[in-house]
């Protein structure tokens, strides 16, 4: 017993001591006044803010040979490190060198060190301990990024900085990356790859970082140390390079053995460069290392830029070592992230993100607005600039090419590969979605990981790298191009669009996260980081997946109307009428026919509580008020409940605690003169209260008698009626009116409507657009006049005089309407009032012609070599070289009908064998003479002279399609994809003429063996097909939205019913496919 009680002892001291040990404090935080005699170090760029810390620097040199080295199977050891909050976080350790063991060996007094969160396992560090001191960066999905540099030139005191602290400008850099194509990106397709860092592999790079004697000088402190102190500088520089490339990409540079021989300092005459630093460098390191001995070089000098010579050059003879970043101050977060993290991203495979400033990435890579803000865009540089410095992540579609480099490209071939026990996560970005204009939205995915998601983090990127219609800052109208900036990873996976403070603030437009105001087509990426899940290597994986969102034209915008004034209070328990302006969201191609209505109490920061869940979407909802106690800033959000748009009120409010409320069942009532009107409400009492409440009313109409039935009340859950009489003198209208509640001396208001009508017979009178108007816009507003006597109006819209076949035919309660018509095109429209009263007949209808439309002009540069060299397009086939930038070939038709597929293909020269162009071709299929997004097809790329890469590709006449003559544009553009507007670019453009026919081909074979009845129907109909094989069934309203599918294995030989729930009153296009191919349209009514 005394053996084994000592045993546990031991254990107990033993645990207790390492406890002590590990949280032993290093740090001592310290003001700028008790440093007062100390010598500073000089910074370029002073953080604004910024907190100070003494450090026990020898004792931590001690502690720090305790680290076991990161290939060890072995405890990390625990230390806790300063962040910028003031606080203390706890991370695990390793040794994690950056030299080949020979270079290790002949410069012990440098050690580098890789630690992983434990207080915030997102969170990720790389340090370096050097003869300049200590130096780290720590990157987290909670937090922007982090540094902890020397304050004092003892090398004990330490400036510990967040990296949005930095806010000077780094304008005397420029990358002059010539864009020589190494790797033909565009062959790609059109940013469809979702390539990562997920194979659970780490690749290690030999690094050869050769140093001008301007650099050198810089850190040499003595002759006798000074490629040690250089070499110290070179591994700071290098280890936060690191850090990010560790965690993104899973690449870690590690110095050759010899890397000292490149290094030069003293008289700046003597090494080998003078203006030129590409050529130089290459043959420098193969000179003095030679070419098999690395698989990266670079030069670090003093000049105001970098080049890395080559995209994609690593491991690549005669390329790969030809970059280098230059700088007159270089240290900093500045030169680490904004220049050589850059320029080597280009090393790797990488290309420029910016897609205004200096427009040079590879036609798949510009989806940053403005200068852009990740590592390989230009923030600060280059106006509009989006900040200052770049922020400490790859972008996505960075990731995705130097993944796609490094494993199957170029710089496949020479890494040395180590298989890690980390496992990829898996991302999920969730469905497509279609939203309406002007609305804010959040996108939210998910991932999982084998390894566990405590450490995970997420980054929402937008995808659309077409070049933007304007220069300057993102605009609501683009249609194309990105209008949202690029952020960092977060320990979230949602994303509000724009950043739910601005949507609070009413702003749908911030100058980087803009709203579209147009119809256009949205694709996003989610990037999920595993932030190497606390594995002692610490290598991270990723992984991606594509989202898009269409937003569409005739919907929207999408916003909340109650409660936008100031001064309003509400009771707990009481009835409170949300409003809403549903905005077309109800109906296809949003179809969003329910909303949840959620309430935030603290200003907007959080909508966490739910009081109404799949409610109609009519643009009213009556909800009770719950318990939240007393709130003085309470907002409202209304958001779909199967989509990600919502909308929130515009004014705070309060909630207060009340002893007694009155819930009432409705609002609002509607009464026949001269009938009586009823209301109902439940009287109901918090925490205890048992006083007498007495009813009555106020501000009724003249004349009319209110009865309450009870009138009074002192039970909680008494149901209360109250009868309105004698309104038979009321005009016609609506009237808002007050039930008052008197109890204990104390009177509370509910203001309540009442709607009075009749049935003596109004007509509107419709306004606009005139009648006999024409070359009216598209989309339009109707208008008619507003009647009192009407509590709804019906209207109807067709291209008919008679009205025979409906293309709208709708309730409204307001006195407008927003059509979006075809142009060219003549309709007529009628509108009658309603109201439960009486049955109202039609206005007489009036007619207007939509305006005709001119497809916009493209033409490429004359001059340029880039051409278009074949088409092929059912039975068009025109081989063509290139008289100049526009060739007319309208004059070669092709015939297609509706619901069938046909193959495109496409030839070209991008002007040598080396050069690349992407292709893209229009159809106009709807004839507004706009190319939509959903009407551009993707040829991928042409090589030198060759068939594009996605060639041929199918492409299926739309069922919506209008019918007669439209224009097929193909287009090329020299290294990047064509806008389908632009003018004077390298390339060409090329129209034609597509017919569209009414009938598919194999329509009167299938007819006898397909059957539709009823039809017209209202809303449900059966079909049978007695013929052969599956059967797809698809419907599609006007606009060309599916509304339904179905896929029959076997065929419905005796009949299928399909119900249509949510469609309105008009006409539908059914479109039936065969496992042979065949297909089959039929005209759907719905009345």
């Amino acid at each position: 017993m005394k053996a084994n009680l000592r045993d546990v002892l031991s254990i107990l001291c033993i645990f207790f001591s390492f406890s002590l040990f590990a949280q032993t404090n290093y740090w001592s935080k310290v003001n700028q006044e008790e440093l007062s005699q100390f010598e500073k170090i000089n910074r370029k760029s002073q953080p604004d803010g910024y907190t100070l810390y003494q450090l026990n620097w020898d004792a931590l040199k001690n502690k720090l040979k305790k680290a076991p080295k990161h290939t060890q199977q072995a405890d990390p050891l625990i230390l806790e490190f300063p962040m910028p909050s003031g606080e203390l976080e706890q991370f695990s350790v390793v040794e994690f060198s950056i030299m080949a063991e020979e270079l290790q060996a002949k410069y012990p007094q440098i050690r580098t060190y890789k630690a992983k969160g434990i207080d915030d396992p997102t969170a990720s560090m790389r340090f370096s301990v050097t003869p300049q001191g200590f130096h780290a960066m720590s990157l987290s999905g909670k937090r922007m990024a982090m540094y902890i540099d020397p304050y004092t030139t003892d090398l004990k005191h330490y400036i510990v900085f967040a990296r949005e602290a930095l806010s000077g400008q780094v304008s005397d850099f420029s990358c002059l990356m010539d864009n020589e194509p190494l790797i033909p990106t565009l062959v790609r397709g059109e940013n469809q790859q979702t390539m990562a860092a997920n194979d659970s592999q780490l690749r290690t790079y030999r690094l050869a970082l050769s140093c001008t004697a301007e650099y050198g000088n810089i850190f040499a402190t003595s002759t006798a140390t000074a490629k040690a102190d250089i070499q110290a500088q070179m591994a700071v520089s290098i280890n936060r390079v690191n850090e990010i490339y560790e965690r993104d990409l899973a690449i870690t540079l590690q110095f050759i053995p010899n890397n000292d021989a490149l290094i030069y300092f003293g008289s700046t005459s003597a090494d080998p460069w003078s203006n030129e630093f590409n050529q130089t460098t290459q043959n420098t390191i193969d000179n003095t290392i030679g070419n098999a001995n690395y698989d990266i070089g670079h030069n670090f000098n003093t000049t105001g830029g970098g080049n890395a010579g080559f995209i994609g050059g690593v491991c690549v003879s005669g390329q790969k070592g030809s970059a280098y970043t230059g700088s007159n101050n270089p240290v900093g977060d500045a030169f680490y992230i904004d220049y050589v993290a850059h320029e080597m991203g280009h090393q790797f495979g990488g290309y420029h993100t910016m897609n205004i400033c200096s427009r040079s990435g590879d036609g798949t890579t510009e989806v940053e607005p403005g200068s852009g803000s990740s590592i390989m865009g230009y923030a600060g540089i280059c106006a509009p600039n989006v900040q200052n410095n770049s922020d400490a992540h790859f972008n996505y579609v960075n990731i995705r090419d130097i993944a796609d480099n490094i494993k199957n490209g170029p710089s496949s071939s020479c890494a040395q590969i180590t298989t890690l026990a980390n496992t990829a996560p898996v991302a999920d970005a969730g469905s497509d979605y279609t939203i309406p204009k002007s609305t804010a939205f959040v996108l939210e995915g998910s991932a999982t990981d084998v390894d566990g998601t405590a450490s995970l983090t997420y980054n929402w990127s937008q995808n659309d790298p077409e070049p933007a219609p304007g220069n300057g800052q993102p605009q609501p109208t683009w249609v194309d191009g990105p209008l949202y900036r690029s952020i960092l990873p977060t320990s979230s996976p949602k994303r509000y669009m724009p950043r739910l403070s601005e949507v609070i603030a009413g702003n749908l437009t911030p100058t980087w996260e803009v709203t579209p105001s147009v119809g256009r087509e949205l694709n996003f990426a989610l990037t999920v980081r595993d932030n190497a899940n606390n594995f002692a290597n610490g290598i991270g994986q990723t992984d991606t997946d594509l989202m898009k969102v269409t937003v569409a034209n005739n919907a929207g915008p999408f916003v909340v109307t109650s409660q936008n004034q100031s001064g309003i209070t509400w009771n707990i328990g009481s009835s409170q009428a949300i409003t809403w302006d549903v905005a077309n969201t109800d109906v296809a191609p949003v179809l969003a026919t329910e909303v949840d209505i959620l309430l935030s109490i603290d200003g907007g920061q959080n909508f966490n509580q739910v009081i109404a869940q799949n409610q109609p979407n009519t643009g009213n909802a009556l909800i009770t008020v719950p318990n939240v106690g007393n709130v003085a800033n309470a907002r409202l959000m209304v958001k779909a409940s199967n989509s990600i748009f919502y909308a929130v009120n515009t004014n705070s409010f309060a909630i207060q605690e009340v002893d007694y409320v009155l819930a009432f069942n409705s609002l609002f009532q509607e009464v026949c003169l001269p009938n009586t009107a009823n209301y109902t409400f439940t009287y109901n009492t918090f925490n205890g209260y048992s006083q007498n409440t007495t009813f009555s009313v106020s501000n009724l109409p003249t004349g009319a008698t209110a009865i309450f039935t009870p009138n009074a009340a002192t039970s909680t859950g008494t149901q209360v009626d109250l009868a309105l009489s004698n309104l038979s003198g009321i005009s016609v209208g609506e009237y808002t009116f007050n039930v008052k509640a008197t109890s204990n001396g104390v009177t509370q208001e509910y203001p309540l409507v009442l709607g009075v009508y009749d049935n003596n017979a109004v007509t509107p009178t419709l306004l606009t657009p005139v009648q006999g108007a024409t070359d009216v816009e598209t989309p339009n507003v109707l208008t008619w006049s507003n009647e009192s006597n009407a509590s709804s109006y019906q209207l109807q819209i067709a291209e008919d005089a008679n009205f025979t076949t409906l293309l709208v035919d709708e309730t409204l309660s307001d006195n407008n309407y927003t059509f979006a018509g075809q142009n060219e095109t003549t309709y007529y429209w009628r509108v009658k009032a309603t109201n439960a009263c009486a049955a109202f007949s039609y206005s007489a209808a009036n007619s207007f012609t939509t305006e005709s439309c001119d497809i916009c002009p493209s033409s490429g540069d004359s001059q340029s070599p880039v051409a278009i060299t074949e088409v092929n397009f059912n039975t068009i086939s025109n081989v063509s070289g290139k008289s100049g930038g526009y060739s007319d070939f309208t004059s070669l038709t092709t015939q297609v009908d509706k619901g069938q597929s046909y193959t495109l293909s496409v030839r070209g020269d991008a002007g040598g064998s080396n050069f690349i162009a992407g292709v893209y071709a229009y159809i106009d299929w709807n004839q507004n003479c706009v190319f939509d997004a959903n009407e551009r097809y993707d040829l991928g790329g042409v090589v030198g002279a060759s068939q594009s890469t996605n060639s041929p590709i199918n492409i299926t006449v739309p069922n919506d399609a209008v019918e007669g003559s439209t224009i097929m544009r193909v287009s090329t553009e020299f290294f990047a994809y064509p806008n389908d507007c632009a003018v004077g670019f390298t390339g060409e453009v090329e129209d034609y003429t597509v017919v569209v026919n009414t009938l598919g081909l194999n329509e009167n074979d299938l007819a006898r063996q397909f059957k539709v009845w009823p039809n017209p129907n209202e809303g449900a109909f059966n079909l049978q097909y007695t013929g052969e094989g599956s059967l797809k069934v698809q419907v599609y309203d006007v606009a060309g939205r599916l509304i339904y599918r179905r896929d029959f294995k076997e065929n419905p030989q005796t009949g299928f019913k399909v119900n249509l729930p949510t469609a309105q009153t008009g006409v539908y296009f059914l479109k039936a496919s065969t496992s042979n191919n065949q297909t089959i349209n039929r005209k759907i009514i719905v009345r």
